[in-house]
């Protein structure tokens, strides 16, 4: 669940009662279920007025404000008592910034006992990438965006046409993708592809192969994309022989 979509025109941060108020009636339908939220962000095309003039973006820009943060992790807890609630942090490239973003959780939280989520990173820069496996080390899952990935590593603005989702079969994105993934299974942890690439039914073999666990896909992609992960599997033999682990998919 994105949450920077409700504040866009904000001349303030929010609160914590507003963040609830937005997140509570659609948290509420996904009691018992896994709900993942990602934290704000922020920046680029997605600026509200408080920030114009602001460079920063995603957890970063979070990590400057941390008392915005806290309020926006508050209200996710408050709001997804119920659910298998998850947490994931948009464009992390250093351990640091999870580490940073664990102990606010911990604040946010309060002495009430909670347990926590789990606290996911999101890999979105070749930065974040080469540094997977230190970041699978303080992370408790992995989510791949291939919109920024494809972006930061071709040098491509996202909002171009050449900018389309077969990009990320581009071998300097592959490049990426495989070793954010080996980082996260070697760590014991999970990861999942979201972004446009994860409903092209044409990279559906390719992820597969590559072990990705899951594929977040818009609902008018999930029959086509679980009739690709099928497909995907009779080839198993021919994509071990190429060298990839075969993973587990939930599509």
């Amino acid at each position: 669940m994105r949450t920077e979509l409700a504040f866009l025109d904000s001349e303030r941060w929010p609160t914590e009662d507003e963040h609830y108020e937005v997140l509570a009636p659609l948290l509420a339908p996904l009691a018992g279920r896994i709900a993942t939220v990602r934290t704000f962000d922020f920046g680029a095309d997605k600026t509200p007025p408080f920030l114009r003039g602001d460079g920063g973006r995603g957890i970063a820009l979070m990590l400057e404000h941390e008392d915005a943060l806290v309020a926006q992790l508050a209200a996710i807890l408050r709001a997804g008592v119920g659910t298998n609630l998850r947490i994931m942090l948009p464009l992390v490239e250093s351990p640091a910034q999870l580490v940073t973003a664990r102990r606010l959780l911990r604040r946010a939280g309060g002495s009430g006992g909670q347990r926590l989520p789990q606290l996911g990173a999101m890999i979105e820069t070749p930065r974040g990438a080469a540094r997977s496996a230190e970041l699978a080390l303080a992370a408790d899952f992995f989510s791949i965006g291939t919109n920024d990935l494809v972006a930061t590593t071709l040098g491509l603005d996202r909002e171009q046409p050449v900018a389309s989702p077969l990009s990320a079969a581009d071998p300097a994105v592959v490049a990426h993708i495989r070793r954010a993934i080996d980082a996260a299974h070697t760590a014991g942890i999970t990861v999942e592809i979201c972004g446009e690439a994860a409903g092209e039914t044409a990279l559906t073999p390719l992820l597969v192969g590559l072990g990705v666990d899951e594929l977040s896909v818009s609902p008018a992609r999930l029959d086509a994309i679980r009739d690709a992960v099928r497909r995907s599997g009779e080839a198993d033999d021919e994509v071990r022989q190429l060298g990839y682990g075969l993973g587990g998919v939930v599509a």
